[in-house]
């Protein structure tokens, strides 16, 4: 889990919160029930500011880059 690896220390997650800013990313399947869980509070906020709902399919909201 990219939370995990971030609060362990063993992962930056500045660079991959950054290209969620830059919206660089054309989908992102974000798990409904347990997003606080798998994604770190910088990446969640860097997804809300940046990325829309667009969907739901198998338990996971659909996220595109705001326009």
């Amino acid at each position: 889990e990219m939370k995990q690896v971030a609060q362990a220390g063993l992962w930056d997650e500045r660079p991959f919160v950054e290209e969620l800013r830059q919206r660089r990313f054309a989908l992102i399947l974000r798990d409904i029930q347990s997003k606080s869980v798998r994604w770190t509070p910088a990446q969640l906020a860097a997804m809300e500011a940046n990325y829309q709902e667009v969907g739901r399919a198998a338990g996971s909201a659909i996220l595109e880059p705001r326009p």
